[in-house]
């Protein structure tokens, strides 16, 4: 038989390593739960380290908008405002040969003033619809008051036949301004497009289905390559069309009242841009 003292260092033993395996899985616990810990901790930084990039990109991407922006702005500011002191100097110095030049050049004067007043309103309007906050104001709007807004704002526009149609007296629910400035920038564009073509017209009708409703502003002008028109409309390529502010910037303005434009052109045959909304 075993002697009391083997046995008792058979359990002292035996104890030892019980107490070291108890330290031995604490210590495994301890080791999990501490990479657990730096698996989540890097889990956590690469996380925030995505959103940085993200926020770093749009604020890179805005700031490259604005910069081309206020570019465009102060060209188009330039020209309008130089003609207003040069006709100012003109009337002050009797400087025209007759009252027919006078007209003409005044004429002219008047309408980079009406482009300048509109590319101001567009881009105020813009810069309140880039606001995280900012919802438009939806109201029940006939059409035929939006085209009745159109026929006055271009009345002085001779040289081009405009024409609004309404035959359905249709209605729509939007923000009235933001579609007054939507539709006022892209018949400007047909103007301008058709300043070398003979018998020009523009046509503006409006088309409803069953979801949604479309306002069509339709030129005979020059048209333009499709893939020219998706250059224009890419965030960085942001430029002036002569003397307006983009149709990058309308295409902001027709999403902050939840619609989207649609595009057809053909060279020779015209362009036509729907400003297309959804039926309330």
């Amino acid at each position: 038989m075993e002697s009391q003292i083997e046995i008792n260092k058979k359990n002292a033993q035996i104890a030892s390593q019980n107490k070291l395996r108890i330290v031995l899985i604490i210590g495994l616990i301890m080791l999990s739960i501490i990479g657990i810990l730096f698996y989540l901790q890097a889990k956590n930084r690469k996380l925030h380290n995505a959103k940085l990039s993200k926020l770093n990109e749009e604020l890179n991407t805005a700031n490259e908008i604005k910069a081309k922006l206020f570019g465009i702005i102060s060209h188009d500011l330039r020209s309008p405002i130089a003609n207003v002191v040069t006709l100012l100097q003109l009337k002050q110095n009797d400087g025209f040969d007759n009252k027919e030049d006078e007209y003409s050049f005044a004429n002219g004067v008047l309408k980079d003033v009406e482009n300048l007043l509109e590319n101001m309103e567009t881009l105020l309007l813009w810069s309140k619809g880039q606001l995280k906050n900012f919802s438009p104001n939806n109201k029940q709007i006939a059409v035929s008051t939006l085209f009745e807004h159109m026929v006055r704002f271009f009345r002085y526009e001779r040289s081009i036949d405009i024409i609004f149609k309404n035959d359905h007296h249709s209605t729509i629910v939007s923000d009235e301004l933001f579609l007054q400035v939507i539709m006022q920038n892209l018949t400007s564009n047909a103007i301008r497009a058709l300043k070398s073509t003979p018998n020009p017209q523009i046509t503006g009708t409006v088309i409803e289905n069953e979801n949604n409703i479309s306002l069509k502003i339709t030129d005979n002008g020059p048209g333009m390559q499709m893939q020219d028109l998706q250059g224009i409309l890419t965030t960085k390529n942001t430029q002036s069309q002569k003397n307006g502010l983009g149709l990058q910037i309308v295409q902001d303005l027709v999403t902050v009242i939840n619609g989207r434009l649609a595009f057809q052109t053909d060279i020779g045959k015209g362009f036509s841009v729907d400003i297309i909304l959804p039926k309330k």
